[in-house]
């Protein structure tokens, strides 16, 4: 499962773009929510805000 500290990736697609990529670390879980850094791009490290309703792929892996 998730956990305090674990880093996720992120990723958005857009039609006719390559996806971009990010990553962010869980900051605090309360109940069903993720409480999260802000998103930092892969390739520049700035951080990003996402606007809402944007589609996000999310993925972690599990050290188990």
């Amino acid at each position: 499962m998730i956990k305090i500290g674990d880093t996720l990736f992120l990723e958005i697609r857009k039609t006719g773009q390559e996806p971009q990529k990010f990553q962010c670390k869980v900051e605090d879980i309360r109940g069903d929510h993720l409480l999260v850094t802000y998103p930092s791009d892969l390739r520049t490290n700035k951080s990003e805000f996402f606007m809402v309703k944007n589609k996000i792929l999310c993925t972690f892996y599990d050290k188990s």
